[in-house]
């Protein structure tokens, strides 16, 4: 978990890659039941139990953009993503060093 954590804190350094992160701290816009990936705005794909959804129409495609950006609007990025990462492996240790709590 702390490996994971400092990898991710790296990755978010990187020029090509923006990372953000919604905290647990923030009301977020929806509550969706599952992920989805967009590609190049023409699919979406969901993974469901039993196998993926590729999604084209535009009214779908629209949804999943619209919630994305509303989960963008709530994230942390840049020293505020570093600073949230850091606090996350900060309570993991503490929770570690004492599991019984």
């Amino acid at each position: 978990m702390l490996a994971q954590l400092d990898r991710l804190a790296t990755v978010a350094t990187l020029s090509h890659v923006t990372l953000g992160v919604v905290p647990w701290s923030v009301q977020v816009p929806a509550f969706p039941l599952h992920g989805f990936t967009i590609y190049d705005g023409s699919v979406s794909v969901v993974e469901s139990l039993t196998g993926d959804l590729s999604l084209s129409e535009s009214d779908e495609l629209t949804r999943h953009a619209e919630t994305f950006e509303a989960f963008t609007a709530v994230a942390v990025y840049g020293d505020a993503l570093r600073r949230l990462l850091g606090s996350v492996a900060d309570d993991y240790r503490r929770l570690m060093s004492h599991p019984e709590k």
